[in-house]
This record gives structure tokens, sequence and C-alpha cells, in this order.
């Protein structure tokens, strides 16, 4: 009975086609869908990322200090995301219209808040995010990601301006207690 059946189908060409189409279908589909979630921080280079720069330079034991010109500076060169530096009005204008996944944006007292290592009661300096969730949740949690290193990196550079001050002021209270000595 299954022989005559398998015959029955040969004979059919149309019959054919179609068993071989609903079979087809739903792996292509897999395979599409798979190869879209297979590996997605391999390519986050292509992932839209606005960043707003309202950070303020101040003065700080004589030097300029400016950290959020200096972060944009780094990210230039940074290739791990797409990065897109616009204006605050821009960046809403994209977020809205789904032209970037997230909008960082560096606020105005980011450098002033650096300048505080050394206070008894330091400010943190926070980059605020907005994600755009209905894009995509793969591109959320990599957004997501990206903030996360992002603020490592300027906690780095602040600790590594922080140690640098450091050795400068005991350097010069070395050569105080010398002349002291003396």
């Amino acid at each position: 009975m299954i022989k005559e059946e398998f015959k029955n189908i040969g004979r059919h060409k149309i019959l054919v086609a179609t068993i071989f189409a609903v079979m087809i279908v739903p792996f292509l589909y897999s395979v599409f869908f798979l190869k879209s979630v297979w590996d997605p921080y391999g390519n986050t280079g292509s992932l839209p990322v606005a960043l707003v720069n309202q950070d303020r330079a101040v003065k700080y034991q004589g030097k300029k200090l400016q950290v959020g010109h200096d972060l944009v500076k780094q990210l230039r060169k940074n290739d791990d995301l797409e990065w897109h530096f616009v204006s605050k009005k821009q960046a809403a204008y994209g977020l809205a219209h789904k032209k970037y996944y997230t909008v960082i944006t560096i606020p105005k007292q980011f450098s002033k808040n650096a300048t505080t290592v050394l206070d008894k009661e330091p400010r943190k300096m926070k980059l605020k995010y907005e994600t755009n969730d209905s894009l995509n949740y793969i591109g959320k949690v990599i957004s997501e990601e990206g903030v996360k290193q992002l603020n490592n990196q300027v906690r780095k550079s602040v600790t590594k301006a922080y140690a640098s001050a450091m050795f400068a002021t005991l350097k010069k209270i070395g050569g105080g207690f010398s002349k002291a000595a003396s």
C-alpha cells in the first residue's frame, strides 16, 4: 500500500512540487532566522548609535579638562559600533524615526564631576542613554553592553588622569621635603 502511494505521487508532477515546496519553505525560514541571530555581537559595527556631547570643559589644577570631548575623539576611531555624533535635536528625531538603536548623552557636568575625584563626596560621571526597544531586542542588548563598555572606558581614563595628578602632587611634595631637609 505504501509502495503504491509513492508510485502514485511519482506520477503526478504537481503533487511532487507541492510536497517539495511544503518541505523547503520551513527549512528556508529556519536558515534565514538562524543566520540573523547566529552571531549578534559579530556585526555590531553596523549598529547605529547616536552620541550627543553636551559636556562643558572646566579648569582643573590649571589645566583644561574636557572629558566629553576626549571621549568623542576616542570614539571617532572606534569601529565597534556605527557612531553618529549629532545634536540633541537630531538624536531625538533619529530615535523617534528608528534611525538609531540607542542615543548616548554625555551630560553638561561630566567634566566637572570628573574633578570631584579627590573630594570627600565625589560625584558620579554617568552617561545617559536611551534605547529604541521597538527596533530589535538584540540591538537593545548590544547597545546596553556598548554603554557599559563605554562607562568602563571613561572610568579607566579618569582613573589614569587621577593617578597621574596624584603622582605629580607626590613629586612636588617630595621636592618640598628635600628642600626643607636641606
